[in-house]
């Protein structure tokens, strides 16, 4: 078994709304032959850069499935105006994904919010 620290997003602006795609998957093979593999979400930090308090939204979705309420994890997590203190968003911390699910996160305005994910990755 292998632990590697990752960087799930790297100082990521959000988007307005749900992206067409994933920012995160957690890598693997999803065959049955394969051994699986998780990500281990360690930290996650929210930055607002405008003076406009803002919210934003994750969605930990499952392998073959689309984000939906279902899997809606922090709904309208808010976020202070630029100068306060980051967001540290201890509702995800120590959440596992397998091989293939993956993280989405929007906020309510376009380019407002930085966001900062660490884990670690786990091979079997």
């Amino acid at each position: 078994m292998q632990r590697i620290p990752v960087s799930i997003l790297n100082n990521v602006q959000l988007p307005a709304s749900l992206p067409g795609a994933a920012q995160y998957t957690t890598p693997g093979n999803t065959g049955a032959s394969t051994p699986p593999s998780y990500t281990t979400i360690s930290a996650v930090t929210l930055n607002n850069t405008t003076a406009t308090p803002r919210t934003v939204t994750f969605h930990v979705v499952p392998f073959g499935a689309t984000p939906s309420a279902a899997n809606q994890v922090g709904t309208t997590i808010s976020v202070p105006a630029a100068g306060s203190t980051p967001t540290i968003v201890s509702g995800l911390i120590g959440h596992t994904l397998p091989t293939g699910y993956m993280l989405y996160m929007y906020a309510d305005a376009a380019t407002a919010v930085t966001a900062l994910v660490s884990g670690y990755l786990t091979t079997l």
